[in-house]
């Protein structure tokens, strides 16, 4: 993508005049040197996500310091207004960065030596306090693994094209957002939006996930290994959603594609206007399943707590394997049917 004339020349006075005055005798020291400048000129480039990677990404190939692991070192970076994480090669020592930023940097920095490196590392980040996380760790990251030692912030692996990240800690939201392809593992909790606009590839959660996990998915898998909130699966389109535990209410809601797995029960609500797809509640559920339903299928197998919805236009409910039907009374079986199973 070419950049407009304003952010060219903004990035031609970066180049020029700002790394220019780095001295690259000592490689770790540039590398901070570096990132503050990156820092300091933040302000200067739109806010736009995309393009303040750009400028990272630009920067750290104009950087005419050929930096490798013996470069990374166990210096620190600090401000009063960011607090500290660190990166490191596996087995190699740290430098300390933070926040969005940081994230951005961090990527570009490991994207960038990743390229150039024959042996292609794997790479470990530590994040070392849990008040400021980083954020946008992994965007558009393509190939690289790397390790995280600690908590992430937001849009972790946002748009990213391949490669493996793991986290023994938390995210926060929107981790794996338009996600194209690569793994995504977190060894703790999820936050808000996990997957969301989700295209291919596949995130794994050990602990919980949130609310809104999978919205406008098309493609992909996410795994929950225990309980998720409300709304899974919201206008999902496509791909596979499997929560191992409970989820809450407000699953699948106007669903147009792919399937969803729980394990454990529901609350109300679930399939609300769906037009398309499989949900399969493999315990209990509340009341108002399928509600204004236009199509797809919706499977219970253990007990509905509560009324059916008064109102389907289309679609299939199976309860206990068995097809029913909606009337003003309530519902009645009036088929007998192998459930299908639904392919994990």
């Amino acid at each position: 993508m070419k950049l407009n004339n304003l952010l060219e020349k903004e990035y031609q006075n970066i180049h020029n005049k700002e790394i220019s005055k780095i001295n690259h005798t000592d490689n770790s020291s540039a590398i901070i040197e570096l990132y503050e400048k990156f820092f300091e000129n933040r302000t200067q480039v739109s806010s736009d996500m995309h393009y303040r990677n750009l400028h990272a990404k630009q920067m750290i190939e104009a950087f005419s310091c050929e930096y490798g692991k013996k470069d990374i070192t166990s210096c620190r970076y600090t401000r009063e207004d960011i607090t500290l994480a660190s990166l490191t090669l596996i087995n190699e020592p740290k430098i300390g960065l933070v926040d969005l930023h940081v994230g951005l940097f961090l990527t570009n920095l490991i994207q960038t030596h990743y390229n150039s490196s024959p042996s292609k590392e794997s790479y470990l980040i530590i994040s070392e306090i849990e008040t400021k996380l980083i954020d946008g760790l992994g965007y558009r990251l393509n190939g690289p693994t790397i390790r995280v030692q600690g908590s992430v912030g937001h849009y972790l692996g946002y748009r990213m094209k391949s490669g493996s990240i793991t986290i023994f800690g938390n995210t926060t939201g929107d981790c794996g957002m338009s996600m194209e392809d690569g793994i995504i593992h977190i060894n703790g909790s999820s936050g808000n939006c996990l997957g969301s606009s989700m295209i291919g590839g596949t995130i794994i959660v050990s602990e919980n996930g949130g609310r809104y996990i999978g919205e406008n998915m098309n493609g992909g898998k996410i795994v929950i290994r225990r309980n998720t909130e409300d709304n899974v699966g919201n206008k999902m389109q496509g791909g596979i959603i499997h929560i191992h535990g409970n989820a809450n209410e407000d699953i699948g809601t106007q669903m147009k594609g792919g399937k969803i797995i729980i394990n454990g029960s529901c609350k109300n609500d679930i399939g609300f206007r769906m037009e398309k797809g499989k949900i399969h509640i493999k315990k209990n559920t509340g009341k108002n399943i399928g509600e204004e339903m236009y199509g797809g299928e919706i499977y219970i197998d253990g007990t509905i707590k509560g009324e059916l919805p008064h109102l389907t236009r289309g679609g299939t409910i199976f309860h206990k394997s068995r097809n029913v039907i909606i009337t003003s009374q309530g519902f009645k079986i009036y088929k007998q049917r192998d459930i299908e199973k639904v392919k994990e």
